[in-house]
């Protein structure tokens, strides 16, 4: 089994700064320690390379140990080694981007294969004329400008090719976690996670970010969850 799991609002909460609580790295650790796999699925940055200054992944996950990382919505894997898996020329096209963000006077980060865009729902019209190579997601209000062949569900798919498919638990919070819901067995929403991701999820928890995935991974050890019929026992 390999459990697949979204960062913002998903293993972190926005009160903290999205920094994630040690009692929720400590759960996932342990449940990898014991032989599990968990894999990080976010939008954020391994690192920044222009723009505002965001926090990066690793800076806001502490101690957090999983298997691995999808990291810059499915743009790169870190596994044994890291894989880049935009196509040749997406660099190129985001530094166009940003010098029309830039013109725009529209705040934004980038990072090695994505743009954000943070709070700019209202910008929307603006931005789809900006775009014009490559895509926008959404993730509540925030934008993530990415290579149209990029999303979280091709990074699943990289990992399934590297580590053979197997039985897959996906939990998220928002749109862009759809492309993940799409590649697994089990749809799994946090209690905070937008409505149009309760709608489709399997399986809605108690618990809201963190404590949530604390809850999926008591359900998993305490073989409560079925995975025939994906409903809760």
């Amino acid at each position: 089994m390999i459990i697949f799991s979204d960062y913002d609002r998903t293993l972190a909460m926005q009160e903290d700064g999205f920094k994630i609580r040690e009692e929720v790295a400590d759960r996932v650790n342990a449940f990898v320690k014991k032989g599990g796999k968990f894999f990080v699925v976010t939008g954020r940055e391994k690192k920044n390379t222009g723009g505002i200054r965001r926090k990066t992944i690793y800076e806001l996950s502490g101690k957090l140990s999983p298997t691995g990382w999808i990291l810059e919505n499915g743009g790169i894997i870190v596994l044994d080694k890291e894989i880049n898996l935009v196509e040749k020329g997406w660099i190129d096209h985001m530094n166009e981007i940003s010098k029309e963000l830039d013109k725009e006077k529209i705040e934004f980060s980038k990072g090695e294969t994505i743009i954000f865009a943070d709070n700019s729902y209202d910008k929307k019209a603006l931005l789809e004329k900006i775009v014009k190579k490559g895509k926008i997601e959404w993730n509540t209000k925030d934008a993530m400008i990415l290579s149209s062949k990029i999303d979280k569900g091709v990074g699943i798919d990289e990992v399934f090719r590297i580590l053979g498919k197997d039985v897959s638990i996906g939990i998220g919070d928002a749109q862009n976690d759809l492309s993940l819901f799409r590649k697994v067995d089990i749809k799994v929403a946090v209690n905070n996670a937008l409505p149009c991701i309760k709608e489709i999820a399997d399986i809605v928890l108690k618990n809201s970010a963190g404590y949530g995935v604390i809850e999926l991974l008591d359900l998993i050890e305490e073989n409560r969850i079925k995975i025939e019929d994906k409903i809760i026992k």
